[in-house]
């Protein structure tokens, strides 16, 4: 279950619930980013992203919870298989970064590998295209630190 704002960070508020169900009321819940009357780029309950993005605090949650929601894909696409530590994290990484949907359209054998515990297979998936060309990945092309890391982090599974 996702964090609530509350209790990642304690914040208390001295008005009433009805003041602030009123606020929502008046501002309405937007959950994807739009443009407000004033021109402003908005989310939530009227977040100014323009003037005001977003603290510190905020980008934590949200990274926790879309942390929790990779994880939780990544168990998906084992189908509850159990899996060393480092290879799960790898599965999270990827669903984290492509999207469950990206990593099981993009990476059949990848997982495929990861489901026979062949890791270094998998890792070279990450890296390689398929033979004969054994040229870099698109992965490794846009992001070479970052795959070079997931593959190794791998092949210590």
């Amino acid at each position: 279950m996702p964090l609530t704002i509350s209790e990642l960070s304690g914040l208390t508020l001295s008005l009433p619930d009805a003041a602030l169900q009123r606020l929502r009321d008046h501002e309405g819940l937007r959950l994807k980013p739009y443009v407000c009357p004033a021109g402003r780029l908005t989310i939530g309950y009227g977040r100014n992203l323009d003037d005001g993005g977003i603290t510190e605090d905020e980008a934590e949650f949200l990274f926790r919870n879309d942390v929790q929601r990779a994880e939780e894909a990544a168990v998906r696409l084992l189908d509850d298989d159990p899996l060393p530590p480092q290879a799960l994290e790898v599965l999270a990484h990827l669903c984290f970064w492509l999207g469950s949907a990206g990593v099981e359209l993009g990476f059949p054998k990848f997982l495929a590998a990861l489901r026979e515990w062949r890791f270094a297979d998998a890792a070279d998936e990450l890296l390689f295209r398929a033979p004969p060309q054994r040229q870099k990945s698109k992965l490794h092309k846009q992001a070479p630190r970052r795959a070079n890391e997931l593959a190794a982090i791998l092949r210590e599974a």
